[in-house]
């Protein structure tokens, strides 16, 4: 769904208002009453990240609600949303197709099935959902740009179809990074197509960094654009890096190790933000982990954040056995972390950062893929700085990753007593 269509979200406005619908609850016995009371008290849970808790009050609501088929139609699309939140597939469509079976006109209803169906690669049929949702409300935003992707993942077939629904998404929503990504990223897939015209993605993809928050889309449209042949520095590093022919030499937990280890060299640069950190932001770095969300106005930030979420579903893939999956993920987060680095090095005075810095992070990974190659994956449990595999230079870190951990510290010190206060 695009940013743009999400609410404002400020947590203390929510925490307040779950504190009266808890006393509201603890006073209530009339089911007619507090099934609503249940359900609403869900959605605020959801908006805190409380899943489980989400969910049971979900099932407590459904539980009450008798016959009222349109809020069921709602308690079950929220329980399909946290099912799909967590990839539980087969859940998350019986909820959602239960959910259109009692609200065959809810538009939020279609929405999720439509995702559910497009997420288990159902995608004709997705496209049919997300079509129903635009019959029912043709100015719902992201069920315009769904059906736009879906057309794109069904068969090159439906290129055209794809370009069209996108080039309307763009024309109704102009400031959309989501939409004019997806656009260019469609033609770009068309343009091997015989009879193509090329380069008409190559503008596109300029197109989209002019549009707010382009930059969760960056490191995509960086290696479509191909830039790395027009940088002499992200050349020289990327050259360094593994192959993934050469990844696909070690064993999974090899590889998980790998990619890891590139994403951790980069976390630091989390920090090197100003007055884009909201209140989100400043919490998760406080407490050490990666943002849920990328950073927008704030390029190298969100850089790190695509290395990360490539590892994690890397990790997932590796769970699945999908070996080949894994290594191509494995290959794309060591290049964004490598990508983050020079972003970084090229943003910093030229005295605070070498400009061999790509360089020195790539050549940092290629000496754990050939530490790796030799390791006894058996001794691979712990893949942090302080297990197995030890310092992540394996000798003096560099001044600029110095630099960076020392200004992360400080910031996250800093934001920590902010919201403590």
């Amino acid at each position: 769904m695009p940013d743009s269509v999400n609410p404002i979200f400020n947590a203390a406005d929510v925490q307040k208002r779950l504190e009266v619908i808890n006393q509201q609850i603890a006073t209530e016995s009339e089911p007619a009453v507090l099934s609503p009371l249940l359900f609403e008290r869900a959605q605020l849970q959801v908006s805190l990240g409380d899943d489980s808790a989400a969910l049971a009050d979900c099932f407590s609501a459904s539980h009450f609600t008798w016959g009222d088929r349109l809020a069921l139609s709602q308690i079950h699309t929220l329980i399909s949303q946290i099912y799909l939140e967590y990839e539980q597939k087969e859940k998350a469509l019986w909820w959602a197709m239960s959910a259109v079976d009692r609200g065959p006109d809810s538009v939020e209803a279609q929405f999720i099935l439509g995702q559910v169906l497009a997420f288990s690669e159902f995608r004709r049929q997705a496209v049919d959902c997300f079509r129903k949702v635009l019959a029912l409300e043709p100015q719902h935003q992201a069920a315009q740009l769904a059906l736009g992707v879906s057309l794109r993942e069904t068969s090159h077939h439906y290129f055209e179809d794809a370009i069209a629904v996108l080039t309307t998404y763009v024309d109704a929503w102009p400031d959309d990074a989501d939409g004019w990504f997806e656009l260019a990223y469609a033609t770009y897939i068309a343009e091997i197509l015989p009879g193509r015209t090329q380069g008409v993605s190559q503008e596109l993809f300029q197109r989209v960094r002019m549009c707010p928050g382009y930059e969760k889309h960056e490191f995509r449209i960086y290696r479509c654009l191909n830039e790395v042949d027009d940088c002499e520095e992200m050349k020289a590093a990327t050259a360094i890096l593994p192959e993934k022919a050469e990844l696909e030499t070690l064993e999974s937990k090899s590889v998980t190790a790998y990619a890891l280890r590139c994403v951790w060299r980069v976390r630091f640069f989390l920090a090197c933000v100003g007055n884009e950190a909201n209140e989100e932001y400043k919490k998760e770095i406080a407490e050490e982990s990666f943002p849920n969300n990328f950073l927008s106005g704030n390029l190298v930030a969100s850089v790190v954040t695509a290395a990360f979420r490539y590892t994690v579903q890397m990790i997932k893939e590796v769970r699945k056995n999908e070996f080949d999956e894994a290594t191509d993920l494995a290959v794309l987060a060591a290049e964004a972390a490598v990508y983050a680095t020079y972003l970084y090095q090229r943003a910093m005075p030229t005295q605070t950062v070498s400009k061999r810095a790509a360089s020195e992070l790539a050549q940092a990974a290629r000496n754990d893929f050939q530490r790796l190659q030799e390791f006894d994956v058996d001794q691979l449990d712990d893949y942090r700085e302080n297990g197995p595999l030890g310092d992540l230079w394996q000798d003096q870190p560099p001044d600029w990753y110095r630099s960076a951990r020392n200004d992360y510290e400080q910031k996250r010190a800093e934001w920590k007593l902010e919201i403590t206060v």
